[in-house]
């Protein structure tokens, strides 16, 4: 431990400044070696085709992210979209090589007189070589942060940055503060070839070294490397029954509870053999079935699910199975069977009664329960549209194969709405209170079906969509800037005796 000594004028007790290392060119081989051995295991990531290539050689990886001209592995990235993309630069063509440039963090441990100290090394990475018109990795180290270890507290040797664990505790229910907190140097690797110097420091129940020896990679958050090895029983607990996944991923959010305890011990071999992260450890707890493709199905709408589930008392398996059975399902059936829940339990529905919450039409249920929830809301709303709809028709437009014509009632929103797999029944409050212009544009020949929704405001469209969300072809957006050229401005100031 560093030394208890006076200050320069003898009035006060200070401790004894410790000396860390400040040059990169100090720290040991063994660590760089080992910082140069991850970095090398870093593929870069198309982003639009989703292949992955060598940082060295930039040929394209195989399945098993093995590059077969360099004879080497690399790490794999993340699938899913609620994780951070691990292990990955991306970029969008291959000749936006040379554009790269990446910094990447490492954390490795060191002991100095019984202090521990917590180094982040930053690692910046480019492409860009003037001596060569091919893309060339370079890289270059520094240190950007040294932490000193203590049981309550860790400060910043650069910094004097003092960071208590009491106040992280205390703030763990603020979500701002949590995400706050949890994501401080997330996207860091940790240095695992030298963790044995812990075992006789306040580490020692944490058995942190035992848990990183079954990681490939360890990326942890700065709080699950400092807070929860040490205060956290959890953590102990997790390591000790090989969950080594979950131990070193947002362990401080997990509720150590009797509840908790239950599930693990129940599903341990289950949980051991597939070594769960956080978020898929989430989705099992929401399913709480040992099967992976549920699993994988609950991390696609986690939060959402969840809101699901608990709102009607429905199983993940009931949701999926009757999701399965609906014509033309796409994904935004969780956001409206989650709208509809709502409307069903503020119309006064049985939500207990399955055929309320599993209608057999789902999408034709949830439109009937829109008109008349927005109904009960504003009983005037279809009247005002009705109304304006008629000043509108002065910008009707038609030719030989198409009309233009103002949106006349929640009806006709609604069906537009389904017709065209677009939002638009949801503008009928804006519609109504003049905020907005709807009009839809039809083909002669097919007048009962949608072509392209479009909106207006201040006499310029502001968006037309055909189904789908998709921009209209080039010929029919030639028709609309013609027809917008002569669009008459309709005042929204009409008197609310106008209205009544």
């Amino acid at each position: 431990m560093n030394q208890l000594i006076f200050s320069n004028d003898f009035d006060k007790i200070i401790e004894e400044p410790i000396d860390y290392i400040s040059n990169i060119d100090d720290i040991s081989p063994n660590i760089i070696n080992n910082i140069k051995d991850i970095s090398n295991k870093i593929a870069i990531y198309n982003i639009c085709d989703g292949t992955t290539i060598c940082s060295n050689c930039f040929n394209k990886l195989n399945k098993n992210y093995y590059c077969k001209h360099c004879h080497k592995s690399f790490y794999h990235p993340y699938e899913d979209e609620l994780r951070y993309k691990n292990a990955i630069m991306n970029y969008n063509e291959i000749d936006e090589i040379k554009n790269i440039e990446d910094n990447i963090k490492y954390y490795f441990f060191d002991i100095v007189k019984g202090n521990i100290l917590l180094y982040v090394i930053k690692e910046h990475i480019y492409f860009n070589n003037p001596l060569t018109p091919l893309p060339f990795k370079t890289s270059s180290l520094s240190i950007q942060e040294v932490w000193h270890i203590k049981e309550d507290y860790m400060t910043n040797l650069i910094t004097k940055e003092v960071t208590i664990y009491n106040d992280i505790d205390n703030k763990i229910d603020d979500m701002e503060e949590k995400e706050r907190v949890y994501d401080l140097l997330y996207d860091t690797y940790l240095c695992l070839n030298n963790l044995d110097i812990l075992k006789n420091t306040i580490y020692k129940y944490s058995l942190i070294w035992e848990g990183v020896k079954h990681l490939k990679l360890v990326k942890p958050c700065l709080v699950n490397m400092v807070y929860a090895p040490i205060h956290l029983k959890q953590f102990e607990y997790l390591v000790k029954n090989k969950l080594y996944n979950l131990a070193f991923d947002y362990t401080c959010t997990l509720n150590y509870d009797n509840k908790l305890k239950k599930l693990l011990k129940a599903n341990l071999d289950f949980l051991q053999k597939n070594d769960l992260d956080y978020y898929h450890f989430l989705a099992f707890e929401l399913c709480q079935k040992q099967d992976l493709d549920l699993i994988n199905y609950c991390m696609q709408h986690l939060y959402l699910l969840k809101e699901i589930t608990e709102t009607a008392n429905i199983t993940v398996e009931e949701l999926r199975d009757y999701f399965a059975q609906q014509e033309d399902f796409n994904e935004e059936y969780y956001v409206d069977y989650n709208d509809y829940l709502r409307m069903l339990k503020e119309e006064g529905y049985n939500i207990k009664d399955k055929k309320n919450i599993f209608p057999s039409n789902f999408y034709e249920a949830h439109n009937k329960l829109y008109l008349e929830y927005t109904i009960s809301k504003d009983k005037k709303i279809n009247d005002k549209i009705n109304k304006f709809s008629k000043i509108l028709e002065l910008n009707s437009y038609q030719d030989d194969q198409y009309i233009i014509i103002p949106a006349s009632s929640i009806e006709s929103l609604i069906d537009e709405s389904k017709q065209q797999s677009n939002c638009v029944r949801t503008y009928s409050r804006r519609y109504s209170n003049k905020e907005t212009e709807l009009y839809f544009m039809r083909k002669k020949d097919k007048l009962d079906e949608s072509f392209v929704t479009i909106e207006v405001k201040n006499g310029k469209i502001v968006q037309a969509r055909t189904k789908y969300n998709q921009l209209p072809s080039d010929d029919i957006m030639n028709i609309l800037k013609r027809w917008e050229h002569n669009l008459i401005i309709i005042e929204t100031n009409i008197k609310e005796s106008d209205d009544n």
